[in-house]
């Protein structure tokens, strides 16, 4: 039986994660299994014997060359055609929508994560989530979660 995995990196506030998912395609009754691995425990991590460190890190380099980096460059690329194509300053469009809102935090995780994409390839890209970051909004919402918490707010 062949599985579809799908790879998805994201940071919590301690670590980079990694999680990936192992689908069996078309079949309700298998259940999904989730891994997570946090990479930086893998590669450097003192757990981990510095005779396996070299496999640790080779691994974690394959899974992020075949899986995370091509499927971030396709979502990053369909997004950026999105944008040029909307017809307006956001994704669907002239107005701010719930789309625009769900995406802005993974967006702005992104790039300021250091998840090893250049993210100049991605000009509108770039420009939509500074426009994201200058929303009154965003800001007031900054300041409100700062008041709250007593931290000064960072994305990851």
């Amino acid at each position: 039986m062949s599985l579809l995995i799908r790879y998805y990196m994201f940071k919590s506030r301690f670590a980079h994660s990694h999680l990936i998912c192992l689908l069996p395609p078309q079949s309700a009754q298998h259940k999904v299994i989730l891994l997570t691995i946090p990479p930086q425990v893998l590669r450097d991590g003192d757990q981990i014997p510095f005779y396996i460190k070299p496999i640790t890190r080779g691994i974690v380099g394959k899974v992020e060359t075949m899986f995370f980096f091509p499927n971030i460059k396709m979502n990053f690329e369909f997004l950026e055609e999105q944008l040029a194509t909307s017809g307006g300053d956001y994704l669907c469009g002239a107005k701010l929508t719930a789309a625009d809102i769900l995406m802005s935090f993974p967006l702005l995780a992104c790039r300021t994560g250091g998840i090893g994409i250049d993210m100049s390839v991605y000009p509108k890209l770039q420009a939509y989530i500074a426009r994201i970051e200058n929303l009154e909004s965003y800001k007031r919402s900054i300041r409100i979660a700062e008041e709250k918490t007593g931290e000064k707010y960072e994305i990851l």
